[in-house]
């Protein structure tokens, strides 16, 4: 019994933290600031912030990315959309050409320090 109360607190925790973090990305995109743009060179694993779906392509058809999900950002370039309280920056990714697979799309929103 224990552990199941301790699971409810940790999913409403978990969920809580989600639902804060969505309107705090809202409240930054509402602000409509657009900032420096800086290219991207090599590979980083990212975390999607995107509170609308994103399409990946893939040679077989296609996935939307949504908030919570993981993409590769490669060469391509990221804009400063805004920076949240903690002093984390939310960047707008842009890919060079037509990525397929695992890299990120263009348009992806992702958190950085």
């Amino acid at each position: 019994m224990k552990n199941v109360f301790l699971m409810i607190v940790m999913i409403l925790v978990v969920s809580s933290c989600t639902n804060n973090e969505k309107d705090l990305i809202k409240s930054i995109l509402a602000e409509n600031y657009y900032g420096e743009t800086k290219n991207v060179t090599g590979w980083t694993w990212v975390d999607v912030m995107n509170l609308e779906p994103v399409e990946q392509k893939y040679r077989n058809g296609s996935h939307d990315l949504v908030y919570g999900d993981i993409c590769g950002c490669e060469e391509g370039t990221i804009q400063e959309r805004g920076v949240d309280p903690d002093g984390r920056i939310l960047y707008e990714y842009t890919a060079h050409g037509d990525p397929m697979g695992t890299p990120c799309p263009s348009g992806v929103l992702f958190f950085s320090n």
